[in-house]
């Protein structure tokens, strides 16, 4: 005989009974197919099964339909064993019994000994049920129950749900290896170790579960600390309790947001928009038998704030304010410098003006002094000495327009002009005074700058107001220019005349004197330009009464370079 096609197509199950005798459950019929003298051979037992099984103990092989479970016996007839809607798989339990596994009436134990049917428990839709390590596993579309096996009843020991290691809660199929637990969901495949202790209940004796916990539709694990946006909350819990028919109270409380406990009959709830704190969420339960159930241990977590609600913010922010003030501070204090050397530059040109303007007015005066001298000498027919001290004068008056062009020169440059001035004024006054110059060896004269035309307006004073009084053949004027430290030099003009008090009565009533008032003022603008560091101090050169002199110390920092660009 052929084979119907349309008979063997959407198996849903299978059973072996040797190489040449088969049957088969498919998605319309439950048929067998056998070989016999070469010829395949095609039976109908019965329309539309659910599943068939075979006893590994027994060899019996069992078939339902929606409404009741069977034996195929010999003979391809089948024998009701017990009415039972829509059951759902089978598994042996030894070879005393079956348990039965259904879509929506719950999980049951049947005993071949006696016919009797007892319910073990509600888990949901079950998909299959295994035997191991001594105790019961049942799959269902709420997950992975396992169920210890006593005497007397079957109580349960552990749950598996999502969170608990499950990709989802609608498992199809699991496989049990050694101390692992494979799962098949309709979202992947899940490997669980059975030793872990994923279940949120704390104690073994209650029946009491949640079974899903997510936030912001993610799963939410015992301690987790999340984010300010992540504030959606749902709560899914169940009491596994068969003879309540559903009619279960919960209450529940969300500490700190809830302080009062509340009510209900749905097994979810929601929290919208929770602010950020640490939260504890508590529930409790109660069956028809106003039996009490709680979670021993509350679920807790916590919404963290924002981080611009955070001390570590208000520290950046107070770190920035800080440094953004420090800024500005130093920006301003920047500004402040600039501003000054702006000024500083502006004095330093005026003082530079000022220097032109000065220099400017001691040039006639020391020309003029020089040209009364020769006047005289023409005067008294002298006209060898005249003509010498013209050459001595061109002389000078050369080296000097030389170096007029410069504030500083070098010291070797000024002894030089020094020396031809103090012999000019020594021609003028007809040698009635001696001059002496020390100068220390080891100072490097060219090296070392100076104001130019810094000495001589003290010599020129010495020699026009203090000496020219002294009629007794000792009037001297000595200059000693020595090292005063590594970093300064001391410059000192010394002269045994009638002194600064004396001199001052000999004087013209109406006569100001230029050069000293010009000196004075060049050296404070010479200071103003910073062009040089230096201090001078006049006294008395002796406690003579009649003849006390003047001394003039110099000192002024070493100068070896000059920018040029400092006189612009």
């Amino acid at each position: 005989a052929s084979l119907p096609l349309n008979q063997t197509i959407n198996h849903k199950g299978i059973i072996v009974k040797n190489k040449k005798d088969i049957i088969i459950n498919s998605y319309a019929d439950l048929f067998r197919i056998w070989i016999e003298n070469g010829t395949y051979n095609y039976k109908k037992i019965d329309n539309r099964h659910r599943l068939i099984y075979q006893s590994p103990y027994s060899k019996k092989i069992y078939t339902a339909d929606k409404e009741n479970l069977y034996e195929l016996e010999d003979g391809n007839k089948l024998k009701k064993i017990i009415s039972l809607p829509l059951i759902s798989c089978l598994y042996p339990n030894d070879d005393s019994g079956l348990l039965i596994g259904t879509e929506s009436s719950g999980v049951y134990e049947f005993t071949f000994e006696n016919n009797q049917l007892n319910k073990i428990g509600h888990f949901g839709s079950t998909t299959q049920i295994y035997s191991h390590q001594k105790s019961i596993f049942v799959s269902s579309n709420e997950g992975i129950f396992q169920l210890n096996k006593k005497q007397e009843h079957i109580e349960l020991l552990k749950h598996w749900g999502i969170n608990q290691g499950l990709p989802s809660l609608e498992v199809f199929d699991f496989l049990l290896n050694d101390n692992k637990l494979i799962a098949c969901t309709n979202n992947g495949v899940a490997k669980i170790n059975l030793n872990s202790n994923f279940s949120f209940i704390k104690n073994d004796n209650s029946r009491l579960w949640l079974d899903e916990i997510k936030i912001n539709d993610e799963i939410l694990n015992e301690g987790m600390k999340l984010n300010h946006s992540e504030n959606d909350l749902k709560v899914s819990f169940k009491l596994l309790d068969i003879k309540s028919f559903g009619e279960i109270n919960y209450k529940y409380k969300l500490h700190p947001i809830q302080k009062n406990w509340q009510t209900t009959k749905d097994r979810k709830i929601f929290f919208n928009n929770l602010a950020p704190n640490k939260y504890s969420f508590m529930l409790e339960a109660t069956d028809n038998n106003n039996s009490k159930y709680k979670l021993q241990e509350e679920f807790s977590f916590e919404i963290q704030r924002p981080f611009w609600q955070t001390i570590p913010f208000y520290f950046t922010l107070l770190f920035v304010l800080c440094f953004t003030y420090f800024v500005l501070g130093k920006l301003r204090e920047q500004k402040l410098q600039n501003d000054v050397e702006i000024e500083k530059t502006q004095n330093k040109r005026i003082a530079n003006l000022k220097l032109e303007a000065l220099r400017s007015q001691m040039n006639p005066h020391f020309v003029f002094n020089s040209l009364g001298a020769i006047q005289y000498y023409i005067q008294t027919h002298k006209i060898d000495e005249a003509d010498n001290y013209l050459t001595l004068f061109a002389n000078l008056m050369r080296k000097y327009l030389n170096s007029s062009s410069e504030q500083l020169i070098s010291l070797y440059d000024e002894i030089s002009l020094l020396k031809d001035y103090m012999n000019l004024e020594k021609m003028r006054f007809e040698n009635m005074f001696e001059t002496d110059l020390i100068i220390e060896p080891s100072l490097q004269t060219k090296a070392i700058l100076i104001p130019s035309m810094l000495i001589q307006p003290y010599v020129e004073n010495a020699i026009n107001h203090g000496l020219p009084h002294r009629k007794d053949g000792n009037a001297l004027l000595r200059i000693h220019i020595k090292n005063k430290t590594n970093d300064d030099i001391s410059i000192e003009i010394r002269d045994n005349g009638i002194g600064r008090e004396h001199a001052k009565k000999f004087k013209k009533k109406f006569h100001k004197s230029k050069a000293m008032h010009n000196t004075a003022a060049r050296i404070k603008s010479l200071k103003e330009a910073e062009l040089v560091s230096l201090d001078i101090n006049i006294t008395n050169n002796s406690n003579d009464s009649v003849f006390p002199g003047t001394l003039v110390v110099i000192n002024l920092k070493k100068q070896t370079q000059w920018n040029t660009l400092q006189l612009l």
